[in-house]
């Protein structure tokens, strides 16, 4: 039974992104960065998200979009470092990847301690780490980051794209998570991941009346 609720899930869900994608006409441009490995996906996404974030200056109301975009991103980012077994993934390198991240991020201020955010933001944009073709190195993913960031924020509803790739990547990692994790977080009252499994079960337990 357990696997079948996994097979079906991972059958309804097959997608990470791709679907918010094509919905707003910019999957050709952004296909790649929900193509690659979902760990090197949720670190690049989650940099998007923040230069975004602290670049925007309607970001003060707690309900406003991009702060709800904020608090899924950085979720998703804690359940990468914190309990990457919920998101089914098996290399465990999500750890490198965001301290790889941390640590060139680091280096960009090492003369510069103390910036407002928003600078920082702009300072971030404006370096050219590498030349991003849509191509990711093996940790180094902050280049790729800058690059659909600078692409993202030129766009009017880039909340809206950013915010469903979100939620999608949720669905999609919750649908695959192995049931026996979700039933050991229940017990101990249970992660966001679990309760949207839970939302989500009677579609992926029959996913033809979807």
């Amino acid at each position: 039974m357990e696997m079948e609720a996994q097979r079906s899930g991972e059958q309804s869900f097959p997608k990470r992104g791709r679907w918010a994608l094509e919905r707003y006409k910019c999957l050709e441009a952004f296909e790649w960065s929900v193509q690659i490995e979902f760990d090197k996906s949720i670190t690049l996404w989650h940099i998007v998200t923040d230069i975004c974030y602290y670049s925007d200056d309607c970001r003060s109301s707690t309900d406003s979009p991009s702060h709800m975009t904020k608090l899924l991103s950085d979720y998703m980012m804690y359940l990468l470092i914190v309990c990457p077994y919920m998101l089914a993934i098996t290399t465990a390198v999500g750890d490198k990847i965001f301290q790889d991240t941390c640590d060139r991020v680091m280096e960009m201020f090492r003369d510069k301690p103390c910036m407002r955010e928003k600078e920082a933001c702009k300072m971030i944009l404006g370096i050219e780490e590498a030349t991003t073709d849509g191509s990711i190195s093996k940790w180094n993913i902050l280049p790729s980051g800058q690059e659909l960031a600078r692409t993202l924020m030129d766009k009017e509803d880039k909340w809206k794209i950013i915010s469903r790739v979100w939620v999608e990547m949720l669905c999609y990692a919750a649908c695959h998570c192995q049931v026996n994790y979700h039933a050991q977080h229940l017990r101990r009252g249970g992660e966001l991941i679990t309760n949207v499994w839970l939302l989500l079960l009677p579609m992926t337990a029959h996913p033809s009346k979807t």
